[in-house]
């Protein structure tokens, strides 16, 4: 796993929601031709992320630690911002706080 690895996952889930909003407002507008091809490329990505997500869970499964494995499920499955992972996982972290635990761990396991 690498760090380009996570952040193709949550990169595919940003994607994929702004082409199902996408998606909304042509059908709204009447667009049927452009409503199709986006159809395509949301069905595209949909088998996309779920190939990388099936990577990513495999590889944090591995991770020993509950909170570590945690935040790595909550951000790139979940699509979760630094902010949120940190209030859901509590005590005193912050997003920033939750980055760096995050960047610790990859260095940690030579994660590139």
């Amino acid at each position: 796993m690498t760090k380009q690895d996570l952040t193709r996952c949550l990169t595919l889930r940003r994607r994929l929601e702004q082409s199902r909003g996408l998606l909304v407002s042509l059908e709204t507008a009447g667009l049927a031709d452009e409503a199709t091809s986006v159809k395509e490329t949301i069905s595209g990505l949909e088998t996309e992320l779920q190939r990388s997500e099936a990577a990513v869970m495999d590889w944090i499964g591995g991770i020993e630690d509950d909170t570590m494995r945690m935040i790595f499920r909550l951000r790139f499955l979940h699509g979760m911002s630094w902010e949120t992972v940190a209030a859901l996982i509590g005590g005193k972290n912050t997003g920033k706080s939750v980055s760096i635990r995050y960047h610790r761990y990859l260095e940690a396991h030579h994660v590139k």
